[in-house]
């Protein structure tokens, strides 16, 4: 008998992580704002504000996932800032690491700036 699986490539999970690290949370923000924008005609007919905070909570915890995983790639390899003479697979790897850190950290502060509103603000104005 032999083995007929395809070889399990070890740079395609860190790949996929850095990549998801990279894009997961602008695309969590995306989901965060469209989902909220639906919910708003349902929470002022009848359904309590606590759906959207639920909500914007969930999409939080899927932002805070994505630059947890942009740290933790940018710490495996080595943590330090990327320079322009690094050459091949670990250049690589730092520099989405850093662009992962600074693109999810952003929209995660902007998802934190869209979620105030839903705490204090009342959804309604009649």
């Amino acid at each position: 008998m032999s083995n007929d699986s395809a070889p399990v490539h070890p740079f395609r999970s860190v790949n996929l992580r850095q990549w998801a690290g990279v894009l997961g949370a602008p695309v969590a923000w995306f989901a965060q704002l469209q989902t909220n924008y639906a919910l708003v005609p349902a929470a002022c007919r009848d359904a309590p504000t606590a759906v959207l905070v639920l909500s914007s909570l969930a999409f939080l915890a899927l932002g805070a996932a994505a630059v947890w995983l942009s740290w933790m790639g940018w710490r495996a390899e080595d943590g330090t800032w990327p320079k322009g003479s690094d050459e091949g697979a670990p250049a690589r790897r730092r520099f989405l690491g850093v662009l992962g850190l600074l693109t999810s950290g952003l929209f995660f502060a902007v998802m934190v700036a869209q979620a105030i509103p839903t705490f204090i603000v009342p959804v309604c104005h009649r």
